[in-house]
């Protein structure tokens, strides 16, 4: 009868729904071993440590590092960053995946800009000129974008 499609229609979509979600009992399996490995993740958060914390790309080959992270996540997988190549290539890639968004947020902005020259000497003894903008967003706070920087 035709008033049993509905019921069968939830039915098909219980079931389809179930077979993507892990039991329950896999659930517990998977917290207790670390968790979800992500290798994306973990190549963004690496490229974020060097570029925030003003880290040498070099630590990608730190087996120290290496331990540290097996320590958190056993499911860690280092090779999955291969070389300081791969952390320089990532970072790269997130420059050019954040221009539209720093564009974006100085478009949207109607107040006054901080326009600076900053110049500085990066440990390896090699100087660099940087082009900056600030300004004070709605609540106060300091918003800062380094626009390009030349060696």
């Amino acid at each position: 009868a035709r008033y049993d499609t509905a019921t069968t229609n939830l039915q098909n979509h219980v079931a389809s729904c179930e077979k993507r979600v892990a039991p329950p009992e896999h659930a517990i399996t998977t917290y207790a071993t670390g968790g979800a490995y992500n290798k994306g993740a973990l190549r963004f958060w690496l490229g974020m440590q060097c570029v925030k914390r003003q880290r040498p790309f070099e630590m990608a080959r730190d087996p120290e590092l290496h331990e540290q992270y097996k320590v958190l996540n056993p499911n860690v997988n280092l090779k999955d960053v291969k070389s300081p190549q791969t952390i320089s290539s990532d970072i790269k890639e997130f420059r050019a995946l954040s221009i539209s968004e720093v564009k974006n947020s100085l478009a949207k902005y109607d107040g006054f800009f901080h326009l600076s020259f900053d110049g500085w000497t990066a440990p390896n003894v090699l100087s660099f000129l940087g082009i900056d903008v600030n300004y004070c967003d709605d609540e106060g706070h300091l918003v800062g974008y380094t626009l390009d920087f030349t060696p």
